[in-house]
Parts: structure tokens; C-alpha cells; sequence
């Protein structure tokens, strides 16, 4: 008895002990390891404790020691599981630290809770096998009935043994968690920094454009004579000064550094529950990287736009301005100077710098929604809430339950044959009206009736986010990835590597391309566009519009890497001076010559594919065609789903009510069916039929089906198949082209087109087929050739 009084003793001093060390670290960090190292000690002596006893029970069948395995035991399991979760709440507090989501002061008020907590159960453990002894000599049943009951029972001890034992463990595996999870939070930080600078680059662009402006408005000002040379000169030093960042790309190349560094599937101790961690099992680089992607890029991506759209305000105000210097400059002025209002000369800029009032208020506006969402939602801590899924994606709450039955029933019979009568109806009392408009005025309507809801721009700029911008934004296409993984597994055996990306406009080719790009080619992979700049293992090259110059650059500084050359849009690839044929023969040279070194996949129209396949056979090229023309219903309802919910606006119906999952799969499956399958034209079509209600609500109404009428002629049937095949061209190709009939001919069709609508000017000068109905005319002029 007295060896036992000894080795309890020892015990009850190596919790004292132990105690005094660990709460005599002043860091946190520190107080946890010493929490850790303590706990082992402390299990070791009552171990001690315990196997003594088992060993004695063999010789001396004493009360003692069954009192130490059937009572002790339980109540120093119970003091080194409250030891664990002081651990785990220091560790959960250091999280929370470092969150920011408490100060020191707390984590220091909760160690000194810690300390008179963990003290006061120690103070019970001491003298406890004398008070127990003394409780049961005391009782009715007396010391020799007990001693019989517990001789009788299975001895918990060994049981007792194996858990304490696991406790070291747990906590060594809480201090690994803690070095873990600090590093994971500092990487959010990081993240939410990325953001952060992302907005702070934007304003500071719009702040350099104002800064431009008021600049060459004090230039003009203080030129004592107006002279337009010196102010075209200026203009065009001012402009070549303006960089246009490509915010998107830089942003998810950062992004995806970022979360590469983030575990995949980790068990996370979350909280203690009768006596037990209980943990979940948390794949932080993929629900981050889609957090990110759905609750903030479409919000920076509209940042971006809206930038984009500053910067595009300047560069047409500098270009108007400097239009109209040469013009003063090169008008015969019979030695006189210029009498003009030099107001007059910079009036564009005046009406600029009044808009950006407007546009930073929008990005104010926008900053603060990302804030508040990254302060509210974004926290490693929030592994911690046993209610909430660790960074849920807030879809709108109705729609998000949505299960498509592939089989339900369309509508009714009776319903159909209702709707047929009222369309019936309709037609009759317009059909007059229909006969007495001309092919003008029906165009005009054709693309009014597509052109979305300028209230709306919101909701309409992150639905139609364009571009590849995660995989989150990503449904379907199965088996085409299959089948382009399969083609690039046969060609890291050693086959050929050609692969031809096809489909109409909208289809999806080039975030197709840059998925597969980024999946199994993230850090070799060529992006060739003309007029840009490739770096190739640290060499630079600018890029013409020779493909083939360009792909011998590509090969000679690739040679030790498994490379894909992505040249999206073939079509972009010729000029006046390096036909299309001529790069087309170039690249089938260059794929039959380094296919086994180089993995080559290329993007095209269809019109563009049945052209080249008539004349230069391209199809023997490649090892492969992938046609992306159509989509399935399902996949087409949840493209609109998830970009739907990456605008957090709740979809309702002409009552103001949330619509049910029945209206909205009615609601896509008429979209579907007047897309004809075409993803991107049915992002378009809901985005165009989409209007606002208020800040928090939008509904989508269906519009009038106006069909395109047929204005093509023999003549601008020639000119529209030259738009449609090349995709973007410009006033000089085409007189290159045409000779001296564009003057006469071509030039005034070209004209009235632009005036229809059917041809646009983009900003940097390039006239291209109205992307609201460049399918409808391509279905036209299909049908025209047949």
C-alpha cells in the first residue's frame, strides 16, 4: 500500500509540475508545445500508477488496486481529456488570432481560464484513492461486497490504458495541425491581398487615365498659338504611354500559385464531443480555388470591365482629338493662326473626366461588396462552425435544390393547344403591321430584340463573364475531355499530337482549349496570337502574323519540355502581306516535322474548317477533331444555373414570387431549344430576356422569337462570306482584296451594313459580323449556298 501511496505521489507531483511549465510560456505557440510535451510526461506517471496495480492484483488481491483501475482510472481519463481540449482551444484560438477574429488579450484571458480550470480538477485528483476508500467503508454495502463486485467484473484498466496512451498522440497531431493550419491561414491572407491589390491596381489605372487627361487639357491650355502638330504629337506620346494589363490573367495565374500550395483532402480536428475530436475531412485547394471563382471573381471581373471601359473612354477621347489636330493641321490656313476655342480641341476629354465620377463610384461600390464578403465569409476559422460547410457557395436558395428530371413531361396537352390558339391571335392583328415594315426596319428590331437590358448591366456583365476564369464556371463536355486526355496520353507514348477544336460561334472553343491547357499543361503551354508577345524559356518574341516564324521560335527554345502550341482562331492568323493559305501549309509542315515533340491543338470555325478541308485537306493533319456545336439540355441548365447564382440575385416571376425548379427548367429548356444547343448562344439569349426589379431581384421574360429577313444580295452575300470566314477584318484588306470594286461597290454594302447593325466597328478598328446575330446569319448564308 505504501509503494502505491509512493507512485500516486509521483503522479499527483508530475501534474503540479506540469501545470506550473506549461502555463509558464508567455507566447502561445509556446504554451501549446509545452502543453504537448507536458501531457506525455503526465500520461507516462499514471500509467505508471496503473500497470502497478494490475501487477500487484496477481500477487495481492487488494481493495486498493481495484479501486485504482475501476475509479481512478475513469477520473485521470477525465483530467487528461480536459487536458486535450485545452490544447485544442488554445490551438482553435491561435486560428482565430490569427484571423483576426480575437486580440491577444483574449487568448490570454483564456489561458488564465485554462490555468484555474485545469487547476481546480487537479486539486480533485489529489488524495482521491484516500476519499474513495474512506466513501466505500462508509457506505451499506460495505468494503467486502465491493471488493467481491469488482473481482467478478472485466478489469477496465487495460481499456483505460490504450486511451490514455492516444492522448500524446492527439495533441502531438493538434501541434501539427496548428504549424499546418497557421500556414494555410497566412496563405488566405495572402489571397484576400490579391484581391485587394487587384482593386487597388484597377483604381489606380483610372486615377492615371484622370491624371492623362488633366494633363493634356494644361498642355493645350498653355500653348500660347494653337498648334496642332505639337498637340498630335502629344496625344500620340500619351497614348503609346497607356497599358492595357490583362487583370484576368495575372489575377488567376497568382490565384492558382496561391491555392497549389493548399492541401487537397486533410482530416481537421473541428471540436471536442464527448470526450472525442470529432473532424472533417476538408479538400482546401478545391473549395477555396471555388469559393473564390464563384463569390468574388464575377465581382472583380466586372471591376475589370469596368476599367477596361475607362481606359477604352480615354484612348477614344486622345484618338478623336488627335483626328482633329491633323485635320487643323493639314488645312491651308493663308498664313494666319488659328482662331478656335482651345476648349473645343479637348472638349472629349472634358466629357470623359465628367464620367469618371460615375465609374468610380461603381468601383466603390464593387470593393466594398468584396470586402464585406471576404471579411464575413472568408476565414480559415470557419472550419470551426459544426452548422456551416467550410466556404459554402450562397446559391439562390430555391433554385440550388434544383434535381433536373430528365423525364418529366412537357406541358400539357391543353396547355399547348391554349398557347397555339393565343399565338394565333397575335399573329393575326400584327400580321399587317409585319407586311407594311421593310428588311431595314426588321433588321433593326431583329437586333434591338436581342440587345439586353442596359439596366441591368450587373447582372448581365458576370453572367456573360467571358474567357476562362476557373473551373468552377465549368459543366459538361465529358467526353470530349476524354477524348482529347486520351489523345495527349497517346502522345506522351509517343503518337502523333494534332488536335482541331470546331464549332460555330459561341460554341465554347477557346475556354475549351484553355481548360485543357490548364489542366494538363499549366506551366508549358504557347498561347500564339498575332501582335503579342510569347516568352519561350525566358526569350522573348513579337509576334507578326507569320505562324510559321512563330512556330520555329516555339520549337527552337522548347526542345527539353513536353509543350502544347494552343493557337486559338485560326482565322486571326493572315494579312495583307501573309495570306491565311500561306500559314495554313506552314503549320502542316511544322506538325508533320515536331508532332512528337510538341503538342499542337488549334481552334477554328466550321465555315473556316469545310474551307481549308476543300483546299488544303487539313484534316489529314490532325490526329483529331473535336466538335463542340452542341450541348446537352441538362448541362445547358446548369451552365445558366451556376452563373445565375454567381450574381447573388434572386430570380422571380411576374408576381414577385421566387420562381419554383419547375419554372426555371421550363424557363432553360426554351432557351436550349432556340440556342439550338449552343452554350454560348444560350448564355447570350437568358442574359437578353433577363431584366432588372430591383437591386436584389431580376426576371426573365420571353421575348419576341423576330426572325433575321432576308436582306442578303448577290453582292453583299460576297462580302458577308468574306466577314463570316475571316471573322475580323478592316476597311484596308478589303480594298486590297476587292480592288478598285470596293470603291465603286463593296465599300457603299460595307456601309449600309454598318448603319444596319449587322457589321460593328470595334474599338481597335476591326469590323466584325454583330456577335448578337452572327449564328443567324450564318445559318442564313448556309442556306443561301445550298
Amino acid at each position: 500500500m505504501q509503494k502505491l501511496e509512493a507512485t500516486l505521489s509521483t503522479f499527483e507531483k508530475k501534474v503540479e509540475q506540469a501545470i506550473e511549465a506549461a502555463w509558464a510560456e508567455e507566447t502561445l505557440f509556446s504554451h501549446l508545445e509545452a502543453l504537448t510535451a507536458q501531457v506525455g510526461e503526465v500520461v507516462e506517471a499514471a500509467v505508471a500508477v496503473g500497470d502497478y496495480s494490475l501487477e500487484q492484483l496477481t500477487f495481492h488481491q487488494e481493495l486498493a488496486h481495484y479501486a485504482i483501475h475501476f475509479l481512478w482510472g475513469e477520473q485521470v481519463k477525465s483530467f487528461l481529456v480536459l487536458w486535450r481540449d485545452m490544447v485544442f482551444q488554445q490551438h482553435k484560438g491561435g486560428i482565430l488570432l490569427a484571423d483576426g477574429l480575437v486580440s491577444k488579450a483574449d487568448i490570454e484571458q483564456l489561458k488564465q481560464t485554462s490555468l484555474t480550470v485545469i487547476q481546480a480538477a487537479a486539486q480533485d485528483l489529489e488524495g482521491g484513492l484516500q476519499k474513495t476508500l474512506a466513501s466505500i467503508e462508509a457506505s451499506s454495502t460495505g468494503t467486502e461486497r465491493q471488493f467481491t463486485d469488482w473481482k467478478l467484473q472485466h478489469n477496465p484498466w487495460p481499456t483505460y490504458r490504450t486511451q490514455l496512451l492516444q492522448i500524446p498522440q492527439q495533441c502531438q497531431q493538434l501541434l501539427a495541425q496548428h504549424h499546418q493550419l497557421t500556414e494555410l491561414s497566412e496563405i488566405f491572407l495572402r489571397v484576400e491581398g490579391l484581391v485587394d491589390q487587384s482593386v487597388t491596381d484597377c483604381k489606380e489605372e483610372v486615377e492615371q487615365m484622370k491624371s492623362t487627361a488633366d494633363e493634356i487639357i494644361r498642355f493645350v491650355e498653355g500653348m500660347g498659338e494653337l498648334k496642332p502638330n505639337k498637340i498630335a504629337l502629344k496625344l500620340e506620346e500619351s497614348e503609346a504611354a497607356i497599358s492595357s494589363p490583362n487583370h484576368l490573367k495575372a489575377f488567376t495565374e497568382k490565384l492558382k500559385s496561391l491555392t497549389l500550395r493548399l492541401p487537397e483532402r486533410t482530416q481537421v480536428y473541428v471540436y471536442p464531443k464527448g470526450g472525442l475530436l470529432q473532424f472533417k475531412e476538408i479538400n482546401f485547394r478545391r473549395m477555396t480555388r471555388q469559393w473564390v471563382d464563384s463569390e468574388v471573381l464575377p465581382m472583380l471581373y466586372e471591376i475589370w470591365e469596368l476599367t477596361e471601359s475607362v481606359t477604352n473612354g480615354m484612348k477614344m477621347s486622345l484618338v478623336n482629338i488627335r483626328n482633329r489636330a491633323i485635320l487643323l493641321a493639314t488645312e491651308p490656313q493663308d498664313g494666319a493662326s488659328l482662331n478656335i476655342d482651345k476648349s473645343a480641341i479637348y472638349q472629349p476629354l472634358t466629357t470623359f473626366l465628367k464620367g469618371t465620377d460615375d465609374w468610380e463610384a461603381e468601383l466603390t461600390a464593387l470593393k466594398t461588396q468584396i470586402d464585406d464578403r471576404l471579411k464575413k465569409e472568408f476565414h480559415l476559422s470557419l472550419i470551426y462552425d459544426p452548422q456551416e460547410d467550410f466556404l459554402p457557395i450562397h446559391l439562390q436558395s430555391t433554385i440550388n435544390q434544383l434535381k433536373i428530371n430528365q423525364n418529366a413531361l412537357l406541358s400539357t396537352i391543353q396547355s399547348w393547344f391554349r398557347k397555339q390558339l393565343q399565338a394565333i391571335k397575335r399573329f393575326r392583328t400584327t400580321v399587317a403591321q409585319e407586311e407594311a415594315m421593310s428588311a431595314s426596319e426588321k433588321i433593326v428590331r431583329f437586333v434591338q430584340s436581342r440587345t439586353a437590358d442596359e439596366n441591368n448591366s450587373q447582372y448581365t456583365n458576370i453572367f456573360l463573364t467571358k474567357g476562362y476564369i476557373g473551373e468552377s464556371f465549368w459543366v459538361g463536355r465529358k467526353q470530349e475531355i476524354t477524348h482529347i486526355e486520351k489523345l495527349i496520353s497517346n502522345w506522351d507514348k509517343g503518337f502523333r499530337g494534332a488536335v482541331v477544336i470546331t464549332g460555330d460561334r459561341f460554341a465554347g472553343k477557346s475556354v475549351f482549349g484553355d481548360l485543357v491547357a490548364n489542366r494538363h499543361f499549366p506551366q508549358h503551354v504557347i498561347r500564339l496570337v498575332p501582335d503579342t508577345i510569347i516568352k519561350v524559356q525566358g526569350r522573348r518574341m513579337t509576334l507578326g502574323y507569320d505562324l510559321g516564324e512563330a512556330l520555329e521560335f516555339v520549337r527552337k527554345y522548347s526542345l527539353n519540355t513536353r509543350t502544347m502550341v494552343w493557337i486559338d482562331d485560326l482565322e486571326f492568323w493572315q494579312d495583307v502581306k501573309m495570306p491565311l493559305g500561306r500559314n495554313v501549309r506552314q503549320l502542316r509542315k511544322h506538325i508533320d516535322n515536331y508532332t512528337n515533340d510538341l503538342f499542337y491543338m488549334v481552334s477554328m470555325s466550321n465555315g473556316l474548317k469545310a474551307y481549308l478541308d476543300k483546299f488544303y485537306e487539313i484534316h489529314k493533319v490532325f490526329q483529331s477533331e473535336v466538335n463542340l456545336d452542341h450541348m446537352s439540355v441538362s448541362e445547358i441548365q446548369e451552365a445558366i444555373l451556376i452563373r445565375h447564382g454567381a450574381t447573388h440575385k434572386t430570380l422571380v416571376d411576374v408576381k414577385g414570387k421566387e420562381v419554383s425548379p419547375k419554372q426555371f427548367q421550363q424557363m432553360t429548356q426554351k432557351v436550349f431549344r432556340s440556342a439550338h444547343g449552343n452554350i454560348g448562344e444560350a448564355l447570350n439569349r437568358w442574359a437578353f430576356s433577363t431584366e432588372k426589379v430591383d437591386d436584389e431581384r431580376v426576371i426573365h421574360h420571353t421575348r419576341t422569337g423576330y426572325g433575321l429577313p432576308d436582306f442578303i444580295t448577290p453582292d453583299s452575300l460576297v462580302l458577308l462570306k468574306i466577314l463570316m470566314l475571316e471573322k475580323r477584318t478592316n476597311e484596308y484588306r478589303l480594298r486590297k482584296l476587292f480592288g478598285a470594286p470596293f470603291k465603286e461597290k463593296y465599300g457603299n454594302i460595307l456601309h449600309r451594313l454598318l448603319g444596319l447593325g449587322i457589321v460593328q466597328r470595334q474599338l481597335t478598328g476591326w469590323l466584325e459580323v454583330n456577335e448578337l446575330i452572327v449564328n443567324d446569319l450564318g445559318i442564313m448564308l448556309k442556306q443561301k449556298q445550298s
